[in-house]
């Protein structure tokens, strides 16, 4: 079965890539999971990773091996909170972007609020994630503009999530969703699409 983040994750790039044609970057493309969506949505897919799976080839989001102007599209992914120098990785983002192309990216929320369990920070991340305001701050910086950012995992999407990890509920975990108050809940992530003017 494939990663329920990647099953969530999808259906927000899904929902907020938009159609068109020309060359998408899947800067970061991991196992290039989106590779068929991006496909699908009519563009050419490229993949840059520091761990390529071919047909993605090596490159770092921090020196992107492409001319500048070169996509549509850029697709970011859970990748820019591995990256110590993230404002480097987003101008190199904007600079290989075509004029009016767009970035979509996806990080998490810094501020997020688990339901069932409490889940330890990725020893792998550079940061936890980014508020709402700190990602306006960065995407602006860059240059991008007009920028929208939107929450992901809603909680029904965070309790299908916590489930999936901790492959259990029990007694405990049952008294903590009968009793969560949802009013304080925060999402467990943002997907941005900002425009290069």
């Amino acid at each position: 079965m494939q990663y329920i983040g990647d099953i969530i994750r999808a259906k927000y790039v899904a929902r907020y890539l938009p159609e068109g044609k020309g060359k998408c970057l899947d800067a970061g493309s991991g196992t290039n999971i989106y590779k068929g969506l991006v496909e699908e949505k009519g563009y050419q897919w490229y993949g840059i990773d520091v761990n390529p799976k071919p047909p993605a080839i090596y490159g770092n989001v921090t020196e992107i091996p492409f001319e500048d102007d070169f996509f549509e599209v850029v697709l970011c992914v859970d990748v820019l909170e591995h990256v110590e120098k993230d404002y480097v990785a987003i101008k190199e983002m904007f600079r290989v972007l075509r004029s009016n192309g767009v970035l979509v990216l996806h990080t998490p929320n810094s501020e997020q609020v688990h339901i069932l369990a409490h889940f330890p920070d990725n020893p792998n991340h550079a940061r936890k994630g980014y508020t709402k305001e700190q990602l306006r701050f960065l995407l602006h910086s860059a240059g991008f503009l007009p920028i929208e950012i939107h929450p992901t995992f809603n909680p029904l999407e965070c309790v299908t999530w916590e489930l999936c990890n901790l492959g259990r509920l029990d007694e405990t975990m049952i008294q903590r969703l009968i009793n969560f108050d949802l009013d304080k809940y925060k999402n467990l992530g943002w997907i941005c699409i900002a425009w290069k003017g």
